[in-house]
């Protein structure tokens, strides 16, 4: 069952990939993403395709997207970062009002961070939802670290009500931020597919996780065993691979790894380097240089000339 859902998944995101491509062909936008899917969804599915043909190639198959799919996110987002961070920032340029130290500029970060200041301005519906949305998905994800160490920590068991929780309100939220985009016209018009796709894509893994805590459950020892030896980089046992519904939830995360540092989810990482909030308000006491000048405009006396010359 395994094989016959890394196959319908890497088919999925082939077509969705392709689709892509052919969209940016309309446009100036890159088609690297698409690239990116379309060649995920190639890999997905002949994994499933060689699982099937020889059933023991499962497990190899399930390790080895799972590592190449932490070294793609753990590469892109170390990558985003350093571009980031050593991208000049000739100009201060900070929304005002603005801190004037570096430590009242990382306090406005944080307050960015987890707590979206500057959206409670502009849309205080869409900052509830932005705020449950986020504070859900941090729980959800500390919940989840009772897969992966034993003995569980004492602090992940005192959260864990609250991953729970979090995991019925995380999925209200995208849907009700898709149906904001599907109906509002200004933001159908800004839309693009790449906004649809993370959603949706979001939503999927949020509703089988759903699935499999009320409807379909898994068998827990199992679903624990593939993960710590995943983690702990050995390939599981075939006979001791979890349910279908399992591997797709987990599939369709190895997706969201995949596709998270080309995305605008990497919001999460370019907001602690954003000129507009991370900068302190310094214009006044430091001159600054256009480092793609080769020689920067200096202002002297001399230039204006004296008694007349020209």
């Amino acid at each position: 069952m395994g094989a016959l859902v890394l196959l319908t998944l890497g088919v999925l995101v082939l077509l969705i990939g392709l689709s892509a491509v052919v969209g940016t062909f309309r446009s100036s936008r890159s088609a690297f993403p698409g690239l990116v899917l379309a060649a995920v969804g190639l890999a997905i599915a002949l994994a499933g395709l060689g699982s099937l043909k020889t059933p023991g190639v499962e497990p190899y198959a399930w390790a080895a997207l799972t590592w190449l799919a932490a070294l793609a996110f753990t590469g892109g987002v170390a990558h985003r970062m350093a571009a980031w961070a050593t991208t000049p920032v000739p100009l201060s340029i900070p929304t005002t009002p603005a801190p004037t130290t570096t430590g009242g500029a990382v306090l406005r970060v944080l307050g960015e961070i987890f707590f979206h200041r500057s959206l409670i301005r502009d849309s205080k519906y869409l900052w509830v939802l932005s705020m449950l949305f986020h504070w859900s998905l941090l729980f959800i994800l500390l919940r989840h670290i009772r897969y992966f160490v034993y003995p569980v920590w004492g602090w992940v068991v005192t959260i864990e009500s609250l991953g729970i929780y979090g995991g019925y309100v995380m999925p209200v939220c995208l849907l009700l931020i898709l149906m904001r985009r599907l109906y509002t016209p200004k933001q159908m018009y800004l839309s693009l597919w790449s906004d649809y796709f993370a959603l949706i894509l979001l939503l999927a893994i949020t509703g089988t996780g759903i699935l499999m805590a009320d409807y379909m459950r898994v068998d827990l020892i199992r679903a624990k065993n593939f993960a710590y030896c995943l983690t702990s980089l050995t390939v599981p046992q075939v006979d001791l691979l979890p349910s279908a519904m399992f591997l797709i939830h987990f599939a369709l995360v190895l997706v969201l790894l995949i596709y998270f540092p080309m995305s605008k989810l990497m919001h999460i990482g370019g907001a602690a380097f954003s000129p507009s909030r991370a900068a302190r308000y310094d214009i006044k006491s430091r001159r600054y240089v256009n480092p793609w000048d080769a020689a920067p405009n200096v202002y002297e006396t001399s230039d204006t000339g004296r008694g007349g010359d020209s």
